[in-house]
């Protein structure tokens, strides 16, 4: 009969183990779903605002400090792509200015044929 009680503890022993780390990862996968810090995607043009300054001082120099710690913090592949981003919104933004001053300027007005003498 001893062993039958020692074996009948050993098993109680084993579930009231395994019933422990089962609660115990419930309660820590719903406390951290609760309390887990909640993630945004940002937009393209957050993101590349949170870059610019990094690449760019705000004269539109270099930064080059900035630069080299975007390489070590992304590595050269994602650098790479966060200069390319950079450079279309710049292109963006010039193409978008020069609209804006054409706008300002006016219709420029036709130019007469050239007669010659």
């Amino acid at each position: 009969m001893a062993r039958t009680g020692a074996a009948a503890d050993r098993v109680a022993a084993e579930v009231s183990d395994r019933l422990e780390r089962l609660a115990t990862a419930a309660a820590e996968n719903i406390l951290g779903s609760l309390y887990a810090p909640q993630v945004a995607t940002p937009t393209r043009a957050q993101s590349l605002a949170y870059w610019r300054p990094y690449f760019f001082l705000p004269d539109g120099s270099v930064n080059q400090p900035g630069r080299d710690r975007v390489v070590s913090l992304v590595g050269g592949a994602e650098y790479a792509e966060i200069a390319r981003g950079l450079a279309r919104e710049m292109r963006d933004e010039a193409a978008a200015t020069e609209r804006v001053l054409r706008l300002a300027r006016g219709p420029v007005p036709p130019v007469a044929p050239r007669q010659e003498a």
